[in-house]
């Protein structure tokens, strides 16, 4: 039940193996599939190659769908692009690199990754138009938020996308700052080796109502309260600061 249907060189040597056409392609396991291409090989149970150019896939149920030097070597694997190697099981690699140099590949490094190179750099959108990453920047998005390429992420703050500006009261912040109990602690799933220092939600919530809920606490948020405390102690110095000149003064016209 194997089917060759043309092209020149190809093989089809397991039962119901399929290689629709192209070129020196071959698929040599039960129900493999290759559809077209040149050089591709379906070397695993119910894996298929689309076509493209020396692409392999040999994990069971492994998927090339194109593109040169792709390999899908795990179980339940994909790849895609340009020299994307899926090499574990469940792995998912797209490689969206046109760099014609042999040597150079994104290989996944453990089961059920998901990885994604773009030699261009990434830009998440939900809406339609043309992906826009300007000079310094890793991962761009149409929110305004984005992630550079030194690794610094950097939320969206233009006064343009904001309303309802109200003044705070900086003191009346650092008041309930106070009351927000800071503790050590570690994330269930790190364990607790993996540190970390700061408020839970909850508490943050019930204090300052600010963000959507109250299961997490914006980086725009603390930084905010962060800030308005340091003007509210700024305020705090200058006063202590003034009211011991004056004292200085007092104490020299006494003693003079």
């Amino acid at each position: 039940a194997a089917t060759v249907g043309g092209g020149s060189g190809n093989t089809a040597s397991a039962r119901w193996a399929t290689v629709a056409g192209g070129e020196l392609n071959t698929a040599d396991t039960a129900h493999a599939t290759v559809s077209g291409g040149r050089v591709n090989t379906a070397s695993g149970v119910y894996s298929t190659v689309g076509g493209g150019l020396d692409n392999t896939a040999s994990g069971s149920r492994a998927t090339v769908p194109g593109g040169q030097a792709n390999a899908a070597r795990g179980d339940f694997s994909f790849a895609a692009g340009y020299r994307a190697k899926a090499n574990h099981d469940g792995a998912v690699v797209i490689s969206a690199n046109s760099l014609a140099v042999t040597s150079d590949s994104i290989a996944s490094g453990a089961s059920e990754q998901f990885v994604l190179r773009a030699d261009g750099h990434f830009y998440l959108t939900d809406m339609a138009g043309t992906a826009t990453i300007p000079a310094g920047r890793f991962l761009n998005t149409s929110t305004g938020a984005y992630l550079s390429t030194g690794g610094t992420w950097t939320n969206s703050s233009d006064k343009h996308s904001k309303e309802n500006f109200e003044t705070v009261d900086e003191t009346a912040l650092l008041g309930k700052l106070a009351e927000l109990e800071i503790t050590e602690w570690n994330y269930i799933v790190d364990g607790d080796e993996i540190k970390h220092i700061g408020p839970v939600s909850q508490d943050f919530y019930k204090l300052f109502q600010l963000g959507n809920d109250d299961k997490g606490i914006s980086t725009v948020d603390a930084s905010g309260i962060a800030l308005a405390a340091i003007q509210a102690l700024y305020q705090e110095n200058q006063g202590l600061k003034d009211r011991m000149r004056k004292l200085e003064e007092q104490v020299k016209r006494l003693t003079d």
